[in-house]
């Protein structure tokens, strides 16, 4: 990908073996992308992308506007062509075929904006996704009733204008729309984007429904509010740092600030420019102002021009400033829309940034192609827009013609940053729960539970122990009543993990039980967890274990 995409997969097949025929045979992944390269125009977007989609599997992608998320569903699709690079559908090569091919082949496609036809009804838009079954619409006029099941309030509406329905009931309807096709892969573009939040709980439900009862594929792309969060929190955790603040550069038009969230979590300041007026804010930030951290802080200085209340932080020894969507790399923020203006901009990268040492290293908010930092010197010399021999006039000509599409989330984005992140509804806190135990995630995405709360609740799991059988037996002891299942032997004798009772995994440390935790989501264990810190760490915390023997 030209910048970070994060990838999350989850299986929702019931059997142990969701990735086997039923001789136990390995099924060929459902969609293999390999080596993928795809580019508008001479812009690179998708570089040397590798992805896998197993039967019955969901894909999640992540990442911020502009990455390239939709651009690689739209490849799987046919409605872009890679320059190098495969696209397999269930080993057969597609990379080739033209989108209504590739329909008819087995993928499903829910496009994001939804894109049903308005002026047709709910009945005739459903009919129109069996044209991509054997025959079309010629020989397939029956709509399976499962889209009902799914989607209740379609079969209401059955009468009624697409164009008439919510924004919700559209989503709705094109997923059912697409599932008519019978399809083997179900792409998801951005499937709960400006849908109110009991909606988007419908949505989600369906969406696992379709898995557990069809078992077909889905590749889904989102950008949801705050998906980052849970990851940023275990960091925190797991470093032992404490946050002072949680500092926004700007109210964002393209995603939603997590800082309210994180406030909630570890009573941080929200700190934001006081200009931009939003709300929730603790921290309001002007000019000259000081963030103090440990023995350090950050200078505050103004630069508007992407938006009026545009922030940048410097370093107290000016070695580093982060510059938000002001100065990115070989470029700058654009100044068509929230009060923006490329005379202020011009005004404030030069004034207030460019005065900095030519070393100070620049920190963007983001960068569609990946780049993290760049440095004083360099954007002065290189910096497409505004480096060089450049002068205002020509930066302001190059900003005003640059004729930007709108920012298609501004009108979910922009109320959430003004209310610092905060949900309007608490519905839309669509943080990863666990109906089953207090689960928090390690940096790497890891389920993990405390000695303590696994102590309280031992008649309610069971514990599996994948050391060595030399190990159970030895002298460091076992947890009373545990599994032994070596994590060699795993796979193979999966049969004998108990049906109905969650698992939770240990070992010593914490880190052969870790790597067995995967293998077991992997394989479609849902309620499934590693013992944080391991045997070790739950008998320093003093929790009893058989067989011990002292030394």
């Amino acid at each position: 990908m030209t910048a970070p995409i994060d990838v999350s997969t989850s299986d929702h097949v019931s059997t142990n073996h969701p990735h086997r025929d039923s001789g136990g045979a390995p099924l060929p992944p459902t969609l293999q992308v390999q080596g993928l390269n795809v580019y508008y125009g001479e812009s690179h977007i998708l570089r040397d992308v590798d992805l896998t989609v197993q039967p019955g599997q969901m894909v999640c992608l992540i990442g911020r506007n502009g990455v390239g998320k939709t651009t690689l569903l739209k490849t799987v699709i046919g409605l872009l062509r890679q320059r190098r690079g495969s696209v397999h559908l269930q080993e057969r090569e597609v990379s080739a075929l033209p989108p209504h091919s590739r329909a008819r082949g087995g993928i499903g496609y829910v496009p994001q904006g939804r894109e049903i036809i308005p002026q047709l009804t709910v009945r005739e838009n459903l009919l129109l996704g069996m044209e991509a079954l054997p025959g079309g619409l010629a020989r397939n006029r029956h709509i399976d009733p499962i889209v009902f099941e799914l989607f209740p309030i379609l079969e209401k509406f059955l009468g009624r204008r697409g164009g008439d329905l919510s924004g919700g009931q559209q989503q709705q309807l094109a997923i059912a729309r697409a599932l008519l096709g019978k399809p083997k892969l179900l792409l998801l573009d951005e499937p709960t984007e400006g849908i109110q939040p009991s909606v988007v709980l419908d949505i989600e439900r369906a969406v696992r429904r379709i898995i557990e009862a069809t078992g077909i594929s889905v590749l889904l792309v989102e950008q949801h509010l705050f998906e980052q969060h849970d990851r940023d929190l275990s960091l925190l955790r797991e470093l032992g740092i404490t946050l002072v603040a949680c500092l926004d550069t700007h109210a964002h038009a393209d995603h939603v600030t997590g800082s309210w969230l994180m406030h909630e979590a570890t009573g941080c300041a929200i700190g934001l420019a006081a200009a931009a007026r939003a709300e929730n804010v603790t921290l309001p930030l002007q000019h000259g102002d000081h963030v103090a951290f440990g023995g350090r802080f950050l200078e505050v200085r103004s630069t508007p021009g992407h938006t009026d209340g545009c922030i940048s932080f410097v370093l107290d020894d000016r070695s580093m400033a982060f510059t938000g969507d002001a100065l990115l790399v070989r470029g700058c923020g654009r100044c068509d829309f929230q009060q923006g203006n490329a005379q202020s901009l011009w005004s404030s990268i030069t004034g207030q940034l460019f005065s900095l040492p030519e070393s100070c290293l620049l920190y963007p908010g983001h960068d569609y192609t990946g780049r993290t930092v760049t440095s004083v010197a360099e954007e002065r010399a290189f910096n497409a827009r505004l480096g060089g021999a450049a002068t205002e006039r020509d930066f302001v000509g190059h900003m005003e013609n640059m004729k930007l599409p709108h920012p298609h989330r501004i009108a979910e984005a922009l109320p959430g940053n003004m209310r610092s992140g905060k949900p309007r509804h608490q519905l839309e806190v669509s943080l990863p729960a666990s109906s089953w135990a207090p689960l928090q995630r390690s940096y790497a995405g890891l389920p993990e539970l405390l000695p303590a709360w696994v102590a309280g609740h031992r008649d309610q799991l069971t514990v599996l122990d994948v050391r060595s059988s030399e190990e159970f037996a030895g002298p460091d002891g076992r947890v009373e009543g545990s599994l032994l299942i070596p994590l060699p032997e795993l796979e193979a004798r999966s049969g004998e993990l108990p049906d109905g009772r969650p698992l939770v995994v240990v070992c010593h440390s914490g880190s052969r039980s870790a790597l067995a935790t995967q293998q077991l989501l992997k394989a479609g264990h849902q309620q499934v967890a590693n013992l944080h810190g391991g045997l070790s760490r739950w008998a320093a915390e003093g929790y009893p274990l058989d067989g011990v023997q002292e030394t």
